[in-house]
């Protein structure tokens, strides 16, 4: 009888490590990597298609108010130039995982803006920076 209990024990324990491998090879599977990217954008972005009908010399301060929606800020300077400025703030935030041993998170912020002069109603140069 001892032999026969011995090899059960033994069965017992082999049936029990295989039985711990199959659940940790399932659960780390699905759990290897893991990761998530949110981005946020706060302010007056203005698209580059939008952006690129401003033609210097003939585009009038009225169109660009209603394309691009009021300033953020506008200037005047000494000679009557007006600057008017519409600016932006993007940040991206993404964590990840492997196996819970490592981990890491990356908050990336960038700002930017679109600036048009202006003088006696029209644009004389816009960028983007």
């Amino acid at each position: 009888m001892p032999r026969l209990h011995a090899h059960v024990r033994s069965l017992s324990t082999r049936l029990a490590a295989a039985a711990i491998l199959a659940v940790s090879a399932g659960t780390l599977s699905g759990c290897l990597v893991s990761g998530s990217s949110n981005q946020y954008i706060s302010g007056s972005v203005v698209g580059k298609e939008t952006f690129n009908k401003i033609e210097p010399g003939k585009t009038r301060a009225e169109w660009v108010e209603a394309s691009l929606g009021a300033p953020d800020s506008k200037k005047t300077l000494d000679d009557g130039t007006e600057v008017w400025r519409w600016t932006y703030t993007k940040t991206k935030r993404s964590s990840g995982g492997v196996i819970f041993l490592v981990h890491s998170d990356d908050n990336v912020t960038t700002t930017g803006s679109t600036v048009v002069e202006i003088k006696d109603g029209i644009v004389t140069r816009a960028w983007q920076d």
